[in-house]
């Protein structure tokens, strides 16, 4: 899904979940602030791939719930393509606060 929604200011790349030893994606129960959603949350790390070489990534944080309303399955994700040599822990928690703040409309 990544490869064909994502793509990367170069042509021909695109970005990937890494599913390395170190890197595998942590999944867990999802449940919104209000607790009115519930669902699957996961973390992670990506990378631009493609034309056999790679791209800046980072860490990435997502949630997936049924919306009874619409029949459908929403994700929500944030993606926080940050320097290594610095603390991500700021952008990240301002990436669950909003995932956790998601609301379904009518």
């Amino acid at each position: 899904m990544l490869k064909y929604n994502v793509p990367y200011e170069v042509s021909g790349m695109y970005m990937g979940t890494q599913y390395g030893k170190l890197t595998y994606p942590i999944l867990d129960d999802f449940i919104s602030a209000d607790e009115k959603i519930s669902g699957v949350e996961m973390r992670g790390m990506f990378k631009f791939l493609g034309l056999g070489r790679f791209g800046r990534g980072g860490a990435f944080w997502s949630c997936h719930f049924y919306n009874k309303n619409t029949k459908k399955i929403v994700c929500v994700s944030g993606y926080l393509d940050a320097s290594p040599m610095s603390s991500w822990t700021k952008q990240l928690r301002e990436i669950q606060a909003v995932l956790k703040s998601v609301e379904i409309s009518k």
